[in-house]
């Protein structure tokens, strides 16, 4: 075989390898959307019949066990509240603060 035909095979696997590569950066990144978009379903299926109580209620409940296993930020959170808080009318900014005063 001569050099420029080694190249060119080379170049000929690295395009496919890409290729290949490709699909599944693809295909895996269809699988992880459809895996979030079950998780959403689910949680939505958990959460869509409570009413603001049990809802509030389940949020103390899951910001509780955050605390004792060590995962809770409440700075990561309120600074995400605050990137959602310009989208809020009045009242519901109000709401989210009283909340956010109860899980402190």
């Amino acid at each position: 075989m001569k050099l420029s035909e080694f190249k060119n095979a080379d170049e000929s696997k690295s395009i496919n390898n890409a290729k290949t590569e490709s699909k599944e950066y693809k295909e895996n990144a269809k699988n992880t959307n459809t895996q979030k978009e079950k998780s959403i379903e689910e949680l939505y299926g958990t959460y869509k019949n409570m009413n603001s109580n049990q809802l509030l209620n389940e949020l103390l409940k899951q910001v509780d066990n955050q605390k004792k296993d060590g995962t809770f930020n409440f700075d990561d959170l309120k600074n995400s509240l605050n990137q959602v808080m310009p989208f809020l009318n009045e009242e519901q900014k109000n709401n989210l603060m009283t909340i956010l005063n109860q899980i402190k």
